[in-house]
């Protein structure tokens, strides 16, 4: 509330306060927001400090620090890169239905990147994203199904309208 001004005047010192109080009582979403808070709102980022706060969002089981902490694998930001952590952190976000997950696991498969390169199951993923209403995702998909012949499309085209079997196929 106070960080967006939702029905209170806008206060990031305040919000800052509140998340970071029941962030030390071990509440995911109040961590996962003090990772982000030290990325965003700190010159240059502070990302040793949101790995750290992401790290305690996980334990919780928390998709969005899923997310987020598989970003800091895939860019080396705070950690040494590693697609194949990068890979694992997507996985698991991915079967809570983060849509920025599932793009961002796609483009791993699409490239090869901590995972055998598959366009088929990076077309599914990318397409599972877009029905479920994440506007990047329809690009994402224009982009890998530029790769697959008509009887790859119809392929990948008929794992997407399945995720429960897609989300087998990722599993580690």
């Amino acid at each position: 509330m106070y960080e967006s001004g939702d029905g209170v005047p806008q206060d990031g010192d305040q919000a800052l306060h509140l998340y970071e109080q029941a962030a030390n009582q071990d509440h995911p979403k109040a961590q996962t927001a003090m990772g982000l808070l030290a990325i965003r709102n700190h010159t240059p980022p502070r990302f040793n400090e949101a790995l750290s706060w992401f790290e305690k969002a996980v334990a919780h089981g928390d998709p969005v620090a899923q997310c987020r902490l598989g970003m800091l694998y895939e860019t080396g930001r705070g950690v040494p890169r590693n697609y194949e952590q990068a890979a694992h952190w997507y996985k698991k976000a991915v079967r809570q239905g983060n849509l920025l997950a599932h793009n961002k696991l796609g483009f791993l498969y699409y490239n090869g990147q901590g995972v055998p390169q598959d366009y088929i199951l990076s077309y599914a993923l990318f397409k599972i994203a877009n029905e479920r209403g994440d506007k990047d995702a329809f690009q994402n998909c224009y982009i890998a199904a530029s790769f697959l012949p008509p009887k790859l499309f119809e392929k990948a085209t008929a794992l997407a309208r399945n995720p429960q079997r897609v989300y087998t196929m990722i599993e580690e």
